[in-house]
């Protein structure tokens, strides 16, 4: 479990780009492994819900709300990943498309130049 706390980024196909997102792993105040997103691409606001481990994988699940009603959306976000040598392979489903191939490697302070991720 250990191996998924840190900072991981993964390109994302969305319309006619790609798009850079970065996703956090870290223990919550009742010590259980949670996310958050640090950088996404979504119109909602992605809000952890879910984390769990079957065989050698980690499901990670979000539900998307509206940043200015607060209302939950029917969309929601699961990544379905296992890990070999530091870095996450798997698929990530969203809701509204088909699943995509996914590598999450972990950031580093060479990944991003200006390194806002390792601040925070």
């Amino acid at each position: 479990m250990e191996a998924f706390r840190g900072t991981w980024f993964h390109t994302l196909d969305v319309k006619d780009k790609k798009e850079t997102v970065v996703l956090r792993g870290f223990r919550d105040n009742n010590g259980r492994l949670a996310f958050t997103y640090v950088r996404q691409h979504f119109s909602f606001e992605p809000i952890f819900t879910e984390c769990s481990f079957h065989r050698n994988e980690i499901q990670i699940k979000f539900k998307l709300t509206s940043y200015s009603k607060g209302y939950d959306s029917e969309h929601t976000v699961r990544y379905v990943l296992s890990e070999a040598d530091g870095v996450l392979h798997g698929q990530l489903f969203q809701s509204w498309t088909d699943p995509q191939e996914v590598t999450l490697m972990p950031v580093t302070k060479d990944t991003f130049s200006d390194r806002e991720f390792l601040r925070q």
